[in-house]
Formats: C-alpha cells, structure tokens, sequence
C-alpha cells in the first residue's frame, strides 16, 4: 500500500530507524510569502555520529534557500551545539536547499542537541521566505549524512494562505440560447491562495443579464473561499459578470453565444502542473486537482509529475533541488498513486483529469509531457543502468501504446545565453512522429517558445528549436499554453516568479473547442488540434481561413479569407496575423478594446505548395493569446 500522510501528502520513503528527534518552531502560525526565523533542533538518538559522518537538514521546497556567509540578507543561518566534538556547517555540495553539519573531531553523542537558525535575524537577517504558494505537510527533511535515510521524525509544516486580497469571477466561456451558465467566485490572497476564512457579501452589479439573479451573493464559512451559482442569461450574444464587495469591482471572463449549428464548447485546462511526487516541486496531488478545480475553476488539469511512469530507473534523482535521499526505484509507486488521483478526481461533465509525466528526456533532447486515456497505463521501461541521453526509450513505446506526446520549452538553454549551436539542448519536433505530438506548449512560466525575441523570452534560447522553426520545417501542430509550476497550483493568477530563476512568468492555459467536458472528447480535440494558447487570461479566440478553423487544413483555391473573433479576458492592445511565420497585418487601436473582430482577404502568393496562418493577441500587463495555425493548400 502506498503510504501518505493524514493530509494526503507522499509519505512512502525509505525510511531511516533512527531515531533522532527533529523539531522546528517559527512556523506555528505560518502563512504564505512570510518572512519567518525557523529554529530547527536535533536531539541525536543512538548510535553516535562519529568523525567524518553528520547531519543533513533541508528546508521545504519553495522556502527560499539557506546562506551562511552574509548576515544582514535573507537566509542567513548559524548553528550551535552543546557537544564537545568539533563540528562545522556547510552547504550540501549537490543540493541547493541543504546544509550539512559535519563531525570534524570527536564524537556527537546520544542525548546532544545541534540547533540551526535559519533566517537568524541577530545580526541584520529579514528571515528566510516561507514558499507563496500554501501547502499542507511541507516536509523538512533530515537525515544522517552516510546512512542517507529520510529521518522518519523529520517535521512537516503546513503554511496557510495570506488574508483577502481580492475576488475573482470564473464564468462558464460559451453558451447556446436557452442554456444556464455557471459562475464561480473565489477569494484569493495576493499571491493566487484561496481564502477559505472569507466572509461577506458581494453584490451582482448587472443584473439585467440574467432571468431571477440573486441581488447579493453572500459567503459563508461553509463556502470556504469558493461560491459557485448557476444563472440563466437572456439571449446576449456576449456575457461579463460585474461584482462588487466593500467599493471594489471586478469583472469575470467573458461568456460567448455559440450558434447552436457549432458543434463545440470552449474548455479551459492547465496539464503540466507538477507536485511533491517529483523530486523538485511541492504540495500533494491532491491540492493540485483541488487547487485546479475550486481556485482556479478550470475544467480540467493533469499533474504531469517527472519520470513518474519509468520503471527499472536505479540511483539518486540528480536534481539541485531534490532530497538527497531521494531513490529513483520509488517510481512505481509514484506513478501508482499519479494515476490513482487522476482516477479519483476525474468527473466528466465537471472536472476532467488525465494521467500523465514529464520525460526528460527520452533519449531523445529536451522535454515532452505523455498524457493517458486509460486510467492505468502500461509505465515505460527502461533498460538496466540506462541513462537518458544515451537510449531512445519513447519510441519504441510509442509503437504499442496510444499516448499524447507534447513537446515543452522546446529552445530553452539552461545556461543564461542565446546559443546557436546544438550542444545537447534544444527540442527536435521530428525525434517523434508528428501524428503522436499534435500540439506543442508554445507558453508556459519559463517564458514564450514562438519565435527568437519573443515577447516574454526563455532565460537561455536555443536557435533553431523555437515552434516557428519547425513551423517553416513543414510540421504541423497546434498551440496550447501550460505553466510547469512546481508549486502545485495549476492555473493560479501568481504573477510572481517560481521557484527556480527559470520560471518567470505566469501560469499558462491550454484552450480546447471539445463536443463535450470528458476525457474522450478532449482527447480527440487535442488531436483534431482545436487548440490555443493564452498567458492565463481566459480569452476567446475563433479564428477561420474561409471555412476551416484553427487546426484545419485544406485546398482553398482563390482567395482566402481570414476571419478572427476575440473577446478578451482583460483588454486587447494589438492583434496580429501571421503567414507563414511573417506579420501580414496588425491592428490596434488608441484604447484598449475589450472585444475584437477582423476580416480581411490575402491575395498575395507565397510561392509555397501550402501556407500556414495564425493569430497572436497580445493584451494588458504583456499576457498573448495564440490561435493554432491552419494550413492552406490551393493557388491564390
């Protein structure tokens, strides 16, 4: 059986059988964002750590990290001691959230204590940064530095949200005449936390869109920060929700009026959102699809943990900022309680979940996200002693098992720089069929995938690997956003940035026009790739040439007519049309516009057997929506 804590956090480890006791007090009232002193004491069990052994003590995932040599910023730590043996700290020499207390000389006895002040504020220390994001269960893990063995009393925190910050209103996105519509308030903190302590009334500012709206809406602790309400507007073409609480007024997503002829509905998901269950992020699997579901009211989510559904892997994930003790045999039961909660939180018509792991990488450069349809997928195996960068394990699956493969941060260096060469980095569209990876994530927080200069660029850039580049290769694929947080809150309204340096931007959406809100539909929309992309607003794109919609391709013979309908989330500063990886029109306008129509005729020739066109929406605060492209083939 799968161990996890009382609050459904991993708790499966190999676990040392010593005994040594571990506390941690300045996070009894912890909240998210807070800068705090944590006191972290060990009183060492038998046997004795002996000269050349000693402890290893992390803080959670998220915390900002340790430092010893400057006393006046934040992190600073020292340590103290009541033993006579000579003991020194140091930072773990592989992981960055560690510090190792080393026996230099003598011994450290039973019954002695080592005490460590992270954020130690006697000389000038503002603390040490507890992670934005709440969390339940954030391990602080400890161990003894030989045995290497989490300490089953390593101490676990749970880190509440801030106060109310403000509300935020999720409206269902399309609607046919005579359909209700569903609209959900969530409280938030600053930093995208909902707010379950909320109280209070909000008032519904227009009302004349609805039949018997309800005047107030009122909170009560029942709701726990999270009130949804079924309305039934009047036949409008277009729906924004106004409320207002204590004189501030805030406006929902809009709501669009589909024909009753279209056979599609607009869904809004987030499917690389990582947990604990990778050896470098936080929060359980349970607060991922709980934070998906009732703060960020997405319709589905995936948590997409890394090499989770690998088996026969040996060794110690390498990550900076993985437990030291963290063994990648555990992978089994990783994945069994990955696609147990996928199982569990999956209600079709609801909230819609799907199995999946980011492999990085496969054999083959650079990252893709593998999503399942079937509850229990068959893992993939690895062959003994394999090493990821030697052996191409994804295909050989491929050619038994139906997965959706999406290629993720495909130009992205590592190092801060533009690099023109290969060098082991940058994502190759065609290391995998094209039939497999329909879409490809063109926006998630590590920055825009588009093109070289983009708006909101990847830290280090690979030429050559941007989804432009294999655009003007001839492959064909479709847009969605996502975010890679690994802070556990798939589609938050953070804007901060994550964790790691890389993760700079907010969270990113994937949009998808399905028949229906269930696995099977989504999947199949993915694949037609009736797709865009957003930068997190929950925007409405409809973007045609003549009659084939975005993902489609087909012989228009004459000219084409490019038709673009945009309804913003927030307010619309520019609107681009792109031919074959080239602006052919832009508009844009004084004002920021809300909503946004176009239609214009492209006469002129490529020279090209088939041309590829798109549209990208770039709004307030710098977020960009993305259209997928559709393919014309047929003389002008």
């Amino acid at each position: 059986m799968i161990k996890t804590t009382r609050n459904g956090s991993y708790n499966h480890y190999d676990f040392s059988k010593i005994k040594d006791k571990v506390t941690v007090k300045g996070a009894e009232r912890a909240r998210a964002g807070q800068l705090v002193t944590l006191r972290v004491e060990i009183t060492v069990a038998r046997p004795n750590i002996e000269k050349g052994d000693g402890l290893v003590v992390g803080v959670p995932f998220g915390v900002s990290l340790p430092q010893l040599v400057k006393p006046a910023q934040e992190g600073y730590t020292t340590f103290s001691s009541n033993s006579r043996a000579v003991l020194t700290i140091e930072h773990h020499p592989a992981k960055e959230q560690f510090l190792q207390i080393l026996v230099r000389d003598g011994v450290l006895r039973a019954g002695e204590k080592v005490k460590l002040v992270i954020g130690d504020r006697r000389e000038g220390s503002p603390g040490i940064r507890l992670p934005y994001q709440a969390v339940r269960d954030a391990l602080v893990p400890c161990c003894r530095l030989l045995e290497n063995k989490l300490s089953r009393l390593s101490p676990r925190l749970d880190i509440a949200n801030q106060t109310y910050s403000l509300l935020r209103g999720h409206l269902t996105p399309t609607y046919r005449q005579g359909d209700g519509v569903d609209f959900t308030l969530v409280a938030e903190d600053e930093y995208g936390n909902r707010c379950p302590e909320f109280k209070g009334s909000v008032n519904l500012v227009n009302q004349a869109l609805f039949y018997n709206p309800p005047k107030k809406i009122t909170f009560t602790a029942k709701d726990k920060g999270c009130k949804r309400l079924s309305l039934r507007p009047r036949d409008r073409a277009e729906l924004r929700v106004c409320c207002e609480h204590q004189g501030r007024s805030f406006v929902s997503n809009p709501c669009l009026r589909l024909d009753k002829t279209f056979p599609y509905n607009l869904y809004f998901g987030e499917i690389h959102a990582h947990c604990e269950i990778s050896f470098d992020a936080a929060r359980s699997l349970d607060e991922v699809y709980q934070y998906a579901r009732d703060t960020a009211a997405l319709h589905f989510a995936a948590a997409a943990d890394h090499q989770t559904a690998i088996k026969n892997l040996t060794g110690y994930a390498t990550h900076g900022a993985s437990l030291p003790m963290f063994e990648m045999k555990d992978m089994p039961a990783r994945w069994q309680l990955t696609c147990d909660k996928a199982r569990q939180y999956n209600d079709p018509g609801r909230f819609v979940t799907f199995p999946g792991f980011e492999l990085v990488p496969s054999g083959n450069p650079g990252h893709r996200n593998l999503y399942f349809l079937e509850d229990y997928p068959q893992m993939l195996k690895a062959p003994d002693g394999w090493q990821p960068w030697q052996q191409d394990i994804l295909n050989p699956y491929l050619k038994k098992h139906k997965a959706l493969v999406i290629p993720h941060h495909p130009a992205i260096s590592w190092g801060s720089m533009v690099s023109k060469k290969f060098a082991g980095e940058g994502l190759v569209y065609s290391d995998v069929e094209g039939k497999h990876q329909p879409v490809v994530e063109i926006y998630s927080k590590h920055g825009s995938s588009e093109y070289f200069g983009a708006r909101r660029p990847l830290r280090g850039q690979v030429l050559g690997h941007f989804a432009a580049d294999f655009l003007a290769a001839g492959h064909k694929f479709g847009f969605i956003g996502g975010s890679d947080t690994h802070q556990g809150n798939p589609g938050s309204s953070l804007s901060r940035s994550g964790p790691f340096t890389t993760l700079q931007y907010r969270n990113g959406l994937a949009a998808v026009w399905a028949r229906e809100l269930t696995r099977e539909s989504l999947w199949q929309a993915i694949f037609a790739r009736r797709t865009f992309a957003t930068s997190y607003n929950k925007s409405i794109v409809l973007f045609y040439v003549n009659d084939l919609f975005m993902g489609e391709e087909g012989v228009i013979k004459g000219p084409r007519t490019i038709r673009l309908k945009v309804l913003s989330a927030e307010k619309i500063i520019k609107v681009e049309i792109i031919k074959n990886n080239r602006v052919i029109a832009a508009e844009n306008t004084h004002q920021p516009m809300p909503d946004f129509e176009l239609e214009l005729v492209d006469k002129k020739k490529s020279g090209r057997k088939e041309d590829f066109y798109y549209a990208r929406v770039i709004e307030t605060e710098g977020d960009i929506v993305w259209s997928s492209p559709v393919w014309v083939r047929g003389s002008i």
